[in-house]
């Protein structure tokens, strides 16, 4: 999702997911991990807001859904 954003390596981003409990407690079990390889800034759980992403997705996973998305802070 990043390449597709043009992000660089360097780029701190913000990334907004829900979806079902299953997924959802996979990365909280995570985070920290995600944050370090990815070089994430804020990694929030939470209903889709309305705001606006420069990239957004949406998974299935084993069944489960899981939307996705991130935007360069």
């Amino acid at each position: 999702m990043r390449k597709k954003a043009n992000y660089k390596p360097k780029d701190r981003v913000l990334i907004r997911y829900t979806g079902d409990e299953g997924l959802k407690k996979i990365l909280e079990k995570n985070k920290k991990f995600i944050l370090k390889e990815i070089t994430v800034k804020e990694f929030l759980a939470g209903d889709r807001p309305k705001r606006v992403f420069d990239i957004e997705k949406t998974f299935k996973i084993e069944g489960q859904e899981l939307w996705l998305g991130i935007r360069k802070i």
